[in-house]
């Protein structure tokens, strides 16, 4: 081999060598750039969760308001389905028991809901409780 054929070839393998820094190069690129794209489609569904979520409260909510419990239990019954956990739905369906007087439904779904969000139990599932206990009090009385 001569000194042009051995400078070539030395080319070629830097040609190569560089060819292949820059498909991993690229490689790279698109890795980091799927895993922005996925945080922020993540981030995006997260946002509109939060949104439907309000959106779920709100509605159920004002149907509990507006005495419509019938349409209120079939909602959360749905959602409860496919969601079984899900906190919102388990404590409006409670509420529903409660206008509904069915004590025993609304306990059950109560210590349901506080195993789901225990630090709800001051705020939302004891006043439930308590209401229930004065309620079964005045009706032995």
């Amino acid at each position: 081999m001569n000194a042009n054929s051995t400078d070539i070839a030395l080319i070629i393998n830097h040609l190569a060598a560089i060819k292949y820094a820059t498909i991993g190069l690229f490689v790279l690129l698109g890795i980091i750039a799927t895993s922005n794209i996925v945080r922020s489609f993540m981030y995006l569904k997260k946002e509109l969760q939060g949104i439907n979520s309000n959106k779920f409260r709100d509605s159920t909510n004002e149907l509990i308001e507006k005495n419509e419990l019938k349409k209120a239990r079939e909602i959360l019954e749905k959602k409860l389905e496919t969601h079984p956990n899900h906190s919102y739905a388990n404590y409006y369906l409670a509420r529903v028991c409660l206008y509904e007087n069915k004590y025993d439904d609304c306990i059950e779904i109560l210590n349901k809901l506080e195993d789901i969000q225990p630090d709800w139990k001051k705020k939302f599932i004891d006043p439930i409780l308590i209401h229930i206990t004065e309620k079964t009090a005045e009706k032995n009385c």
